[in-house]
């Protein structure tokens, strides 16, 4: 019982942090695409 519950925090940590990620890829990616037009026409 104890190492189901311990399996089943690390897939919820381990979810958690793969969202994470896609989630700064994907600021980022919207970040750098908002960003970039302005610095070609800066540029």
């Amino acid at each position: 019982m104890k190492s189901i519950i311990h399996t089943t925090i690390l897939d919820i940590i381990f979810l958690n942090g793969v969202c994470f990620c896609k989630a700064v890829n994907c600021f980022s990616a919207i970040y750098f695409a908002s960003y970039l037009p302005k610095a070609d026409v800066n540029y």
